[in-house]
């Protein structure tokens, strides 16, 4: 499915590292439904939370994660998950995993559960909601002392050794303090067990390592998701707790240090094979033609048609918008320019469509500019029922593959209230135009 032959993409995804941006990157590599669900990460966080009750022993959930890892590697082609399945998939997944500055990592963490309320923990364990409540109380040096190393030493007390330990030795990374260990076994994970090991700080170079390595496009701007602009909200306290900051990431600083490391080898060698070309959020030729053989048009009316709930081959675009669902579109964004593409028959004269179900801001449909295999081309405004507008434009496709940009003056942080971001339900993304479906019919006279 995927360049080198690997079939599936797998997300070993450490709390709090840039991984939900990742994540949605990934799963638009593939269709809507071949993706792992939110509610998988969500299945294993409330274990985490719930791993000193009696509810399901760590032994229990281990046998569920290889029951889970087995379908997770039949039934999806991206699969992301916040306690590892390295060593259940097979080899023909690649494997990625982010780290970030250990410091950094554990005031996010805080800083995130400082936003929850009393109904986001409600239904666990008393002592556990107990301790979640004291973090948005207690300041931040009295809550990693009362509770770090005690409540919550596998998200606070040297996390990321943990975490990348257990891929190695099993859940039993998490409840031993035997940090030598930890340490060795977490080293061999990042050097063995990983294609792809990048640091948060460099997540757009770390994606382009990825799609250079599994032939997709490389991404262009990306929102940050799930920010929790923690050196700000912590500011005031930071100092005061920089003892224990450095003492609960002690050995995270030796596994983020060998991260980096290993990083800038990966980019040196990015760099050498893909010089500048490999920063300009397009792809190569040869590289365009193998990732569309992905996609697999509907014919509708005469027409091919592809619908975003597919594979996106492209860049400059959200998270989906109701994945899984008919009404699943995605927006432009948050950058000015987006690109697709597209596989078509070689040396025929097509119409390019694209259904538009709407603009951020009425005033981006003026300025649109469409820009089709590097050319600028007039477009036209169709009709279609349920859509704003269906783009038109002529497409000369003698490549096979077609690459279409969509230029705009500008993008829009909205204020609809559909619960797509903060708490408060603002999407808050910057935005320009919205589609479902894109495609190209014959052109008037080849059709003759």
């Amino acid at each position: 499915m995927f360049r080198n032959d690997y079939k599936r993409i797998y997300h070993f995804h450490l709390k709090k590292c840039g991984g939900t941006t990742l994540n949605a990157w990934l799963d638009q590599q593939a269709t809507d439904t071949r993706s792992t669900p939110d509610t998988y990460l969500r299945h294993q966080r409330n274990f985490v939370l719930n791993e000193a009750t009696d509810q399901m022993t760590f032994e229990d959930f281990e046998q569920s994660l290889v029951a889970e890892a087995r379908v997770a590697g039949i039934g999806y082609d991206v699969i992301h998950s916040h306690v590892s399945l390295n060593r259940y998939l097979a080899k023909d997944c690649y494997k990625i995993t982010i780290l970030r500055n250990p410091v950094d990592r554990l005031l996010s963490q805080v800083a995130d559960w400082r936003r929850l309320t009393e109904a986001d923990y409600a239904g666990v364990p008393e002592r556990i909601a107990r301790a979640m409540a004291d973090c948005r109380t207690m300041p931040l040096r009295e809550f990693l002392e009362t509770h770090g190393s005690s409540t919550f030493p596998f998200l606070f007390d040297n996390y990321l050794t943990r975490a990348l330990a257990s891929v190695r030795t099993g859940l039993a990374a998490y409840r031993t303090n035997d940090f030598d260990a930890l340490l060795d076994a977490a080293s061999i994970a990042l050097r063995s067990d990983f294609d792809s090991v990048g640091i948060m700080e460099r997540q757009m170079d770390a994606c382009r390592v990825v799609a250079s390595d599994l032939g997709l496009c490389p991404p262009r701007e990306m929102e940050i998701l799930n920010k929790t602009g923690s050196r700000a909200a912590l500011a005031d306290e930071i100092a005061d707790a920089s003892e224990i900051l450095q003492s609960l990431t002690r050995m995270d600083q030796k596994v983020y240090a060998l991260a980096e490391t290993m990083f800038a080898r990966s980019w040196r060698n990015f760099v050498a094979v893909t010089g500048r070309a490999g920063r300009s959020g397009k792809m190569a030729g040869e590289v365009a033609s193998q990732a569309v053989a992905r996609l697999h048009p509907t014919m509708e009316a005469g027409m091919a048609v592809f619908s975003v709930r597919n594979p996106i081959v492209g860049a400059g675009f959200h998270a989906r918008d109701a994945a899984r669902l008919p009404n699943c579109r995605v927006w432009t964004g948050p950058g000015l320019v987006s690109i697709l593409y597209m596989p078509t028959p070689a040396g025929v004269q097509l119409v390019l469509r694209i259904w538009i179900n709407g603009y951020a801001d009425e005033a981006l449909r003026d300025g649109m500019k469409v820009v089709v295999n590097g050319r600028a081309v007039d477009h036209r405004f169709a009709t279609a029922e349920g859509y704003r507008d269906v783009v038109e434009a002529e497409l000369d496709s003698s490549h096979g593959f077609a690459s279409i940009e969509l230029q705009l003056d500008a993008t829009v942080a909205g204020d609809r209230r559909d619960g797509i971001m903060n708490g408060a339900g603002t999407d808050i993304r910057r935005r320009g135009v919205s589609f479902d479906r894109y495609g190209w019919r014959l052109a008037e006279a080849a059709a003759r």
